[in-house]
């Protein structure tokens, strides 16, 4: 489910890059179709019709939200070796850098549960912090 999330947003943000302008709803919802029927074997046919559901629903909640109200240059799959964030170092394939003139963001898709633990800096409970902090 997260990957054909990925994907489809992947393409969505491509397609903008190359035509200048998002695209309808419908160009970001098939690419979650045709994402999802290539993980098909993945779901049972029960959970794969949720899955359609929930991502469907979450993709247009998404745009409607985010990708149509912003406005900002957007670089995709950005591959960072030596990246640091506030001291923090940044390292990995970042989904997507987003810049609107003043400010860059890191955008890292995620479609599961929001777990604060992750985020955690080294510290006694973590001797390397959470999952999320320093790393992607």
């Amino acid at each position: 489910y997260g990957s054909a999330i990925h994907y489809a947003l992947e393409m969505y943000y491509a397609d903008r890059l190359k035509l200048g302008q998002f695209a309808e709803e419908q160009s970001l919802l098939r690419y979650f179709d045709k994402s999802m029927r290539i993980y098909r074997s993945h779901f049972t046919e029960h959970s794969f019709n949720g899955y359609m559901e929930r991502g469907n629903f979450a993709l247009k909640k998404f745009r409607e939200e985010h990708i149509l109200r912003s406005n900002t240059v957007v670089i995709l799959e950005y591959k960072s070796n030596h990246l640091a964030i506030d001291g923090v170092p940044v390292s990995g394939r970042l989904d997507k850098l987003e810049y609107d003139g003043n400010n860059l963001t890191v955008v890292d898709y995620k479609t599961g549960r929001l777990s604060e633990e992750k985020f955690l800096p080294p510290g006694e409970k973590m001797a390397e912090g959470g999952d999320y902090y320093g790393r992607l």
